[in-house]
């Protein structure tokens, strides 16, 4: 029986499984790899709970999950839409450059203009909030991913149009500054789906005006 909490290889192989045991889960899918190095049992329901506790096994003090991490932990996953790679490293940040770690399982990025208010504690694991988590993806992601964050926050509730476009200010001249100002004016609450943001932008590069979101057409049926 495979554990009720995340684990890792050597933890699992300590215990008691052999090499060929473990080949044999990992072919037949009966665990799976929640962050690099990260596996749970594969019947476990997949939970914001759950993957915390996957997160925190790849921390060390002073490191603030964030990114791309921060959000597929909130419920949104901004990977690569072809689904790669199936297991990101656990993206952090970290207030200064010579506090980044090393190895495999983490990337970090430093972050100085990191504030309190930029950071919650769920399950004792530090995580940025919404609002600088959608920032961060919008300054330094994909633009198409960018704006799918912006909107699903939005559409979330996280926070509102008015306190996305007061928060810019503090990014004036820093890195991405000028792709998160284009893209906090197109972001709305009223997208529904990813596809439904990534084909919006891609309606506004190719030159046409923005689209008017959830509009219904009624005919004489109704």
């Amino acid at each position: 029986m495979l554990p009720s909490s995340p684990f890792t290889r050597p933890e699992l192989l300590a215990s008691g499984v052999s090499e060929r045991r473990w080949r044999t889960l990992r072919d037949t899918q009966q665990m799976r790899e929640l962050v690099q190095g990260v596996f749970v049992d594969a019947a476990l329901p997949d939970t914001v709970d759950l993957r915390l506790a996957a997160v925190a096994r790849t921390l060390s003090p002073g490191q603030v999950v964030a990114r791309a991490t921060a959000a597929w932990v909130d419920g949104l996953d901004v990977l690569d839409p072809r689904g790669l790679p199936a297991t990101p490293r656990v993206g952090v940040l970290v207030k200064r450059q010579i506090d980044r770690p090393k190895g495999r399982l983490v990337v970090a990025h430093s972050a100085d203009d990191l504030r309190s208010c930029d950071v919650t504690v769920r399950n004792g694991v530090p995580i940025t909030s919404p609002l600088r988590t959608a920032c961060d993806l919008a300054r330094f992601g994909r633009r198409a991913d960018a704006l799918v964050a912006l909107d699903w926050y939005l559409r979330a509730g996280a926070f509102t149009t008015d306190e996305l476009l007061a928060a810019l200010p503090r990014w004036t001249r820093r890195r991405g500054i000028n792709q998160l100002r284009e893209l906090a004016k197109m972001a709305s609450p009223l997208s529904e789906s990813p596809g439904e943001s990534r084909l919006r932008l891609m309606v506004i590069d190719g030159g046409l005006p923005h689209p008017e979101l959830q509009i219904w057409i009624e005919d004489h049926a109704g």
